[in-house]
């Protein structure tokens, strides 16, 4: 077998951990395996309910062991599915558990728990990890990432291309731009106000293919409060998170209003917002004749997906008609990550978060 790397993910919605294997001697990496594991529910309660109280950083760091034990225990069960021997692996890209995300701040950070150290120590792996910190450190805002594999596995000469990865926030990469060589950067809320808000008035971690938002109908004032929010006034780069556009966020919006829409109206509007606030981005970048690409668990909600064909008014498709499983594509991302790095790659990063100079993505520790 060629060379092996194992990718892992865990998006902003922190219901589950996205695991690859991936040969990557070849032009096109070819996917060994993959898998999905799930986040413990006390977990993955304890991070959210973190995150709703915005609790500073250090209140977080008792739970950096727990996914650290979290990614290594789904190294070791992807490993034993396959019969792969550990030895055989180069090395993980662990991009871990985003909880904070403060490229402002005064001391700018962004915070992901799972700590590479232990990945690398309880898996006998060497473990590339913190692959936002070198591009903080220079100045950029540390995310989005996913541009740059994007660039390397779906530029086609002459052919403008947006790739969508909607997860907790959504984001877009523009590809072969005849201005510019590569365009990243967050758009704004995915499916974690979605998400934030089923499970606080459901109690249900999503809303199955969007079924719910459906039945409802978006409510003008709330929509247009939500919209006037700072962020999508932003010019890139830019970057968020859940920790912004959180369940508080959206509490604070609603209770502006003279009335409160139902919690199936609040439901459609954020999806309206989700939809609209892409689409709006996707159509400054791109000419309607151009293709976009959509990966990331958002791909899964059938309405919003719908939504987004409907207003583009253009060709949509999912990144699997490139070749690459949209579920797995930011795993496999990191797994290509970590092969740069260990490959001493460095990134030009000034149109993606801002950042000056050569920016070294990850940082290597060894078992």
């Amino acid at each position: 077998m060629g060379d092996l790397y194992i990718g892992l993910m865990s998006g902003t919605s922190i219901d589950s951990v996205d695991a690859v294997i991936a040969d990557l001697s070849q032009k096109k990496p070819l996917v060994v395996s993959q898998e999905n594991f799930e986040i413990p529910k006390n977990l993955r309660f304890q991070t959210l309910q973190l995150i709703n109280q915005k609790k500073p950083k250090e209140d977080f760091y008792p739970l950096d062991d727990e996914f650290a034990e979290l990614f290594s225990n789904s190294v070791k069960s992807l490993l034993r599915k396959n019969k792969i021997n550990y030895e055989e692996i180069i090395a993980i890209g662990s991009h871990g558990q985003t909880v904070l995300h403060e490229p402002k701040n005064k001391n700018p950070f962004s915070l992901q728990l799972g700590n590479p150290e232990k990945i690398a120590q309880k898996t006998k792996i060497k473990t590339v990890g913190n692959f936002r910190q070198d591009d903080i450190d220079k100045g950029g805002q540390g995310a989005p990432l996913s541009p740059l594999f994007h660039k390397a596995f779906f530029s086609k000469e002459n052919k403008v291309r947006c790739i969508l990865n909607i997860g907790g926030i959504a984001n877009l990469t523009v590809l072969s731009h005849p201005e510019f060589d590569l365009i990243g950067y967050d758009i704004g809320p995915g499916n974690c106000l979605m998400d934030a808000w089923i499970r606080d008035v459901k109690g249900e971690d999503f809303d199955e293919s969007g079924n719910w938002a459906k039945e409802g109908k978006p409510e003008d004032l709330l929509l247009k409060e939500l919209q006037n929010d700072d962020f999508f006034n932003k010019t890139s780069p830019k970057s968020t998170g859940p920790d912004y556009f959180s369940l508080n966020w959206l509490l604070e919006k609603i209770n502006t209003l003279k009335t409160k829409p139902s919690n199936r109206d609040i439901q459609a509007t954020l999806m309206e917002l989700t939809a609209s606030s892409i689409v709006e981005e996707v159509n400054k970048n791109i000419d309607q004749t151009d293709s976009v690409y959509i990966c990331g668990g958002g791909a899964k909600n059938k309405y919003l997906v719908e939504k987004i064909i409907d207003k583009r008014k253009g060709r949509v498709e999912i990144t699997d008609e490139l070749g690459l499983n949209s579920d797995y594509l930011e795993a496999l991302g990191f797994a290509w990550l970590a092969k740069e790095r260990i490959s001493n790659k460095t990134f030009n990063l000034s149109k993606v978060t801002g950042s000056q100079g050569p920016v070294s993505v990850g940082e290597i520790f060894l078992p």
